[in-house]
């Protein structure tokens, strides 16, 4: 969330505690006053402030009402990936760490599928898997190397995609075959990037 939706948040919910403290403040006094307590000059005063801003009630209420919008709809997510690219027999991603640093232990990894439209991103299983590492401080490097399995003329289709995934320290990198069994080992796709087809890859020897 932005710094300047915190701070008209934080000035409106301080502004509409200060009026309710008064508000409450004149239900006590009349009470004492009830019950014989000689207080009329501090209730008078308290009911004079109420009165003076008893419009400022109004636009407090539409304040609130129009902040509703903003805290339930979601912000745009962090762009993690900051380049992406093909060198010789593996392909790359830079990633923005900042926000990362927090997470450790848990560890990065890369997973890269050519893009195809009649596949299920989540259940191709003709991908490349590179290890895991350590997040380590801002720019971080992943690889991830174009193995023989890999179907190299899959690529034709046009595209390379490239997954950024966030795992724990003993994720099972070689029992994985797609994103979605990545995922329902707990990892989490934190963004994707895709490359035309200029990104040369040869497989590795």
């Amino acid at each position: 969330m932005d710094i300047q939706g915190w701070v008209s948040a934080v000035a409106t919910i301080g502004f509409g505690l200060y009026q309710s403290f008064y508000a409450r403040r004149s239900v006590v006094l009349t009470e004492k006053i009830m019950r014989g307590e000689k207080l009329e000059s501090e209730a008078k005063k308290v009911e004079w402030w109420i009165k003076r801003h008893r419009n400022s009630f109004v636009a407090l209420g539409v304040m609130v009402v129009c902040w509703i919008p903003y805290f339930a709809t979601p912000r745009c997510p962090k762009e993690f990936i900051q380049s992406w690219g093909g060198l010789g027999d593996r392909l790359f991603v830079i990633v923005d760490t900042t926000d990362l640093m927090k997470d450790k232990p848990k560890r990065l990894m890369l997973i890269a599928r050519a893009a195809n439209h009649a596949i299920d991103e989540k259940t191709d299983t003709n991908i490349m898997r590179s290890a895991t590492f350590e997040i380590t401080s801002n720019p971080m490097r992943l690889d991830v190397f174009v193995t023989p399995e890999f179907n190299l003329d899959a690529s034709k289709v046009g595209l390379i995609q490239e997954y950024l995934l966030e795992v724990q320290e003993d994720f099972p990198v070689e029992a994985v075959h797609s994103l979605g069994e990545a995922e329902k080992r707990g990892a989490k796709i934190l963004g994707s990037r895709s490359g035309g087809s200029s990104i040369t890859v040869t497989p590795a020897h």
